[in-house]
This record gives C-alpha cells, structure tokens and sequence, in this order.
C-alpha cells in the first residue's frame, strides 16, 4: 500500500548544486585507478587492466557511485551554514549526466519545524490505585476455578466462543486461497470484522449465511484492499463459558493465606505500570494539542512504513486470516500522532539540556531482565553497542521530560481499586 501525504509546503526546501565536469571526470578516474587495484582480469596482472576494459567492464557502476557521492558531498557543503535541521531523506532530482558537461541536481527535503515550546500548566489527572481486599480476593478466587467451555445448541450470544468456516463465492477464483477454515474466537472481543459479528448475534450452530464484505484500503493483502466479496459463514460451534470449582486437594497450593502476598505484590506493580501508561498517554496529547505544529511529511510516511510492518507481522501471525479487525486500521493518524509527539519531547529535551541519567538507565534495565546474569549481558551490550545504548537513553530521556512536564500541571488526584482502574484507566 503506498502512503499519499503531500509535503508540507512550509517545511519544503530546494536546493540547485552544479558540479562540474572536470570535478566529476577526475572523481570518477580516481575511481578506476582504486578499483584496479583491487579486481583481477582475465589476461592482465593485478592492477594492468586498461582504463578502456574498466571502463567498459564497470563504466556504468563506477560513475553512478561517483555522481551520489559527490551530490552528497556538494550538497552537505551547500547547507552547513544553515541553522535549520534536514528531517528524513532528501530526493535528488538528477538531470542525465552527459559525457564532457556539468551535472545540475535539484535537491527537495523537510526541515523540522522552529518553534516555542508552550508546556503552560496542564490539568492532568493522577490516579491513585488502592488494592483492596476485594481485588486480591477477585484474583485468588479464580485459582481455585477452572474455565472450561461447554458447547450449546442456541442463539450465539456475547462473549460465547464460536468456530467458523468462510468460504469465498467471488468470481475471483484467486480469493479462492483467503478461505478460512475452523477459526475460532470470543463474541465481544473485537477479533472479527464487525459485520460479520453483528450478523452471528441470530444464528446457531450448523447454520450459514452470505454477506458481501467490502474489505478496508488498509488491508494487509494488496489483491483484496478495497475489494467487495461474497462471503458464506458457516458456523461449526457455539460454546458458552463455564466456571467449574476446583477441590481444595487439588488446590493444596493455592491457599489464600500463602498466595495473598504475592498477589497483592503483583497487583502493586501491574498499577505502577498502568498509571505511569495513563499518565503518560495524557500529558503527551495535552501536550500536543497545547502547540500545534507543522510536521514533516517525510518522518511521518517512516513511521507509517514501521507501524505498517508491525501490522502486518501480526496479520502474518494469526494465520493470514482475512477477517481480523487489525486490516481496517488506518495508520496515517498514529503515524502522525507519533512523529509529533517525539518532536515535542524532544524539544523539550533540548530546552532543559537533558543528559541520559546512567542510575534511571541501570533501573530500566534491571526491569527489561528477568535475571541477575541477564542483567549484567543488557548493561555490557548497553556499553558496547551504539543502539542499544541509544535505545535506553531515548527511554531515559522521554520519561525525564514528562517528569518535568508533570512536575509543573496542576494534579487532580482520583482513586481506584485495582479492577476500576482496568476499566478505566486502560488505553
């Protein structure tokens, strides 16, 4: 799927560089002279080929290698006593270079936007999660219970867990292989196209019904994005869920008494993380909406591009079915939404001449780990390997500007118990 966004006409740059013939004519004879050096030639010693057998042998790739790296090299000249930043890939539109002539190139690119960071106070809410009682007791009554699903002979109905079969009638006879066989899933759950969903809720088992899906522009197969197709469900099972109670001699382990420490230790870090989430999530959109800028169109189809094969890796993962809601997400939004937000922290960043901090970095990692020895390779590899480094300092980095952000908002605190709080405070 190609990604249509329009460059930003107030972040569009040009530039026209000429290089002249000469330059490239020694640029490129330099070249032949390093190259014969290192190729051997049939009936020439190491380093005798003629010039005449190079050129005809390598002529083509040589000079193609020469005119990006002197474009390059003109072009870095051109602009390094601009103040402005080169965001994503410039395009180099060539004119044909012509034996014995200047080559001429016009250069486009973004630049980041120059702005004014407004992080005026912002009102953000601030949960606070209590575990209570009731939410351990919540969780250890479900050790003492077994889910097992019994199959019904009625109306399918929410969160009922049914097995389906789609069998594609288009003309298309190439639809044929997106047939879906025996593919189960929760009513409710947001795992099928709902329309197909809508239209299970008033039949049962061993019933079938066509309906003609038009398939999302954003769908992960290019040769069904955008197409209408006939489609007949058949549905295979309907189960219904039901919760059995296990006897205490097959639960000796999971007497409350033993397990209510850990349970409540784990429902502490499980709110830790939701609440650093949901504060996060709101101190970046009111962020975003309090300064409002341009965005360069280039970072943007990048993070598309990213978005999109994530999409489809989990497309790929849940057995190429056709049917997941996952194919009718437009990613152009979330793209945006992240590319301006990293601007922003960023500029925030570099107002407050913010530096990796190595103690939140080592913490980060004793997080990331899941042992004492893995701790110690992920702070070696931290040390040793420029991404990995740069990974945990733009985490570093991005969690001490919206510290300072929260530091200055006005807080409105609100409580929750641990099960409110998955109900509401989930993004």
């Amino acid at each position: 799927m190609e990604l249509e966004i329009k460059k930003n006409k107030n972040l569009l740059r040009n530039i026209h560089i000429t290089i002249p013939n000469n330059i490239i004519k020694k640029s490129i004879y330099v070249e032949f002279l390093k190259l014969n050096n290192t190729i051997h030639t049939n009936g020439f010693r190491k380093g005798k080929t003629p010039l005449y057998t190079l050129k005809k042998n390598y002529g083509a790739t040589v000079q193609k290698q020469v005119l990006k790296k002197l474009i390059k090299q003109y072009f870095l000249d051109k602009i390094k006593k601009e103040t402005f930043q080169i965001a994503g890939t410039p395009d180099f539109i060539l004119q044909k270079y012509k034996n014995n002539q200047d080559l001429n190139c016009l250069i486009e690119f973004e630049i980041y936007p120059k702005f004014k960071l407004n992080t005026d106070q912002f009102t953000i809410q601030t949960p606070v999660i209590n575990i209570t009682e009731q939410d351990i007791q919540k969780i250890a009554d479900k050790s003492f219970k077994k889910n097992i699903w019994i199959e019904v002979d009625r109306t399918i109905a929410l969160y009922d867990k049914i097995t389906i079969t789609c069998i594609n009638h288009s003309s298309n006879k190439e639809f044929k292989k997106y047939n879906l066989y025996n593919f189960q899933f929760i009513i409710g759950n947001n795992e099928i196209l709902p329309e197909i969903e809508e239209q299970l809720l008033v039949h049962k088992t061993n019933e079938s019904f066509f309906i003609n899906i038009k398939f999302s522009k954003h769908h992960c197969e290019k040769q069904i994005a955008n197409k209408i197709c006939a489609i007949e469900i058949i549905i295979k099972k309907v189960e219904e869920l039901k919760e059995k109670i296990l006897e205490k001699k097959e639960n000796k382990k999971l007497n409350l008494s033993q397990q209510r420490k850990n349970i409540e230790n784990i429902l502490k870090n499980q709110s830790k993380i939701i609440v650093e989430n949901y504060i996060k999530s709101k101190i970046i959109n009111s962020l975003i909406s309090s300064n409002p800028i341009d965005v360069p169109s280039t970072l943007i189809k990048s993070a598309f591009v990213t978005l999109r094969e994530k999409q489809i890796k989990i497309y790929k993962k849940n057995v190429n079915n056709i049917f997941t809601t996952i194919n009718t997400k437009d990613l152009t939004i979330e793209a945006r939404h992240q590319v301006t937000a990293t601007i922003l922290l960023n500029k925030l960043i570099q107002d407050h001449l913010l530096k990796p901090n190595i103690n939140n970095i080592q913490n980060l990692i004793q997080k990331c780990s899941t042992s004492y020895h893995h701790t110690k390779k992920l702070i070696l590899l931290y040390k040793n390997n420029e991404n990995i480094k740069q990974y945990f300092n733009n985490i570093d980095l991005e969690q001490q500007a919206i510290t300072k952000i929260l530091e200055k908002s006005i807080k409105h605190i609100k409580k929750y118990n641990f099960h409110e709080a998955m109900q509401n405070l989930i993004i």
